[in-house]
């Protein structure tokens, strides 16, 4: 485990995902789509929630996600996901999708994963009869949103310890891009390795030096 690399790695994911947080939350509380219509009462609590203290709301989320997101990386690793499918990397080294998405494109999403979703919604946004939430958005990318979303849902019930229930902050702010190079969850595929996962004590090492 190389725990210079470590050191860089996290506070540079720390800023990403703060400004990535806070574009959502700008998004959030300024836009007018059905999806965040439907769900108002979580909107105006981020609204007050923001006005109290922005800043340490999007401490706060940024800081789950990153505890998440390492949690993930770590599961796949080890190869300890109960539903047998990697989230955050791709199930060979010759691939590069996901490949819980990939599942999900051939028809075969995990059954433990079907209770936690929409697996109507998600094969409509990748057929392209259901627009995205956000205009002009990657349906794919929006698809593997929820895929982050329902792995986290599955694991609170599993490991409510590690995964705490989904809030209405946690789950609105998840930034939208999980997939590009460019995105939060990349540093976590690139810098980290399945060795650097061989010992549990990456993830004291990441929380240390976030």
């Amino acid at each position: 485990m190389n725990t210079s690399a470590l050191k860089s790695f996290a506070p540079a994911v720390r800023r990403q995902l703060i400004e990535a947080v806070s574009r959502k939350l700008d998004y959030v509380l300024t836009a007018d789509t059905p999806d965040l219509r439907a769900a108002a009462a979580e909107v105006k609590f981020l609204r007050q929630e923001a006005e109290r203290d922005r800043n340490a709301l999007i401490e706060r989320v940024a800081y789950t996600w990153f505890n998440r997101l390492a949690a993930l990386r770590f599961l796949d690793a080890r190869g300890w996901h109960p539903f047998k499918a990697r989230v955050l990397t791709a199930g060979t080294r010759d691939e590069t999708q996901p490949e819980l998405l990939k599942l999900l494109r051939s028809g075969s999403l995990p059954a433990e994963l079907l209770p936690h979703t929409d697996l109507k919604r998600l094969n409509d946004l990748l057929d392209g009869r259901l627009p995205t939430a956000t205009a002009g958005a990657d349906p794919q990318g929006e698809a593997y949103r929820d895929l982050i979303l329902a792995v986290c849902r599955f694991y609170h019930v599993l490991l409510p310890n590690l995964f705490e229930k989904l809030n209405d902050e946690t789950e609105l702010l998840l930034p939208d891009d999980l997939l590009t190079a460019t995105s939060v969850a990349e540093g976590f595929r690139t810098a980290i390795s399945d060795e650097d996962c061989s010992d549990v004590e990456i993830l004291g090492w990441l929380y240390q030096f976030y």
